[in-house]
C-alpha cells in the first residue's frame, strides 16, 4: 500500500508546508492499494487521471463525502458514514489501513474494503486523540457489515 500525501509536500523557506507534485510511475505500480486524497491533488487536479492509468486499485478520499475510487481504470464511488465528528485528524490514515486490510481479508473485494474502511474512519472521527483508534467492537461489526452486504467477500 502506498499514500503518497508525504512525498506530496515540500517546505517553504518560511515553514510552511506546500504542495509538491509527486509522481512515480513504477512506484505506484509496485503498489496493490494507493490512497491520496482530494486535498492531495486540489493544486494538480491531472494527477488523478496519471495515478489511475499507473495504479491497479487508487481511492481518493473526499472525507464526508466518501470518494471514488479505481479498478484498474473502472471509476466506483463509496459514501462515508454519517456520524458525529469530533476530530478528523488521522481519519484519513484509519480509512487506508482498515480498507487494505479488508481488501487482502476480503478475498480482494474492493467493495467490501471500502464499506469497511469508510465504517472505521467514521467511527475514529467521532473521538479525539489516541481513543480515536478503532475498537475490535467496531472492527467486528465493520466486518459484520461486509459479511451483510457482500457475502461473498470474507
Amino acid at each position: 500500500m502506498v499514500t503518497p500525501q508525504g512525498w506530496m509536500r515540500q517546505r517553504a523557506p518560511d515553514n510552511r508546508v506546500l504542495f509538491k507534485p509527486w509522481f512515480d510511475p513504477a512506484m505506484l505500480d509496485r503498489a496493490s492499494l494507493v490512497v491520496i486524497s482530494e486535498e492531495d491533488i486540489a493544486a494538480a487536479p491531472d494527477l488523478r487521471a496519471q495515478y489511475a492509468a499507473a495504479t491497479r486499485l487508487l481511492v481518493i478520499t473526499n472525507g464526508e463525502k466518501g470518494g471514488t475510487y479505481y479498478v484498474d481504470t473502472e471509476l466506483r464511488q463509496y459514501d462515508a458514514v454519517p456520524l458525529t465528528i469530533s476530530d478528523l485528524t488521522g481519519a484519513g490514515d484509519v480509512f487506508a489501513t482498515t480498507a487494505f486490510i479488508a481488501w487482502d481479508r476480503c478475498n480482494h473485494d474492493t467493495d467490501a474494503a471500502m464499506t469497511v474502511g469508510a465504517y472505521l474512519a467514521a467511527c475514529s472521527i467521532s473521538r479525539s486523540g489516541l481513543a480515536s483508534a478503532p475498537t475490535p467492537d467496531e472492527i467486528d461489526t465493520a466486518f459484520v457489515l461486509v459479511r451483510d452486504d457482500h457475502p461473498g467477500s470474507q
